[in-house]
């Protein structure tokens, strides 16, 4: 995959997936959410206040790494069957 371009939500989906299949916890845990709220509430009072606005977010001991990407082959178009509409 090209460095500008990648598909983050397609790995979280497989690492959800896998989770839900063999029972293991979730990620994002509750501190990940927590983080984007308080961003998003830094990202509101900074537009109301005119100036940026200081966030202190939980910390999170692990983030994801390249090694964890993810490639997988574009989708095509299936082959389309010689078929005539159906009817209403």
């Amino acid at each position: 995959m090209s460095s500008l371009w990648r598909d983050q939500f397609a790995a979280e989906l497989i690492y959800f997936s896998n989770g839900v299949l063999t029972g293991a916890r979730p990620e994002p845990c509750g501190q990940a959410g927590l983080a984007d709220v308080q961003i998003i509430e830094a990202l509101y009072e900074s537009a109301k206040q005119g100036r940026a606005v200081s966030v202190n977010p939980p910390i999170k001991p692990m983030r994801p790494s390249l090694e964890q990407e993810v490639s997988r082959p574009a989708v095509t178009l299936p082959e389309l069957v010689n078929t005539q509409s159906p009817s209403l």
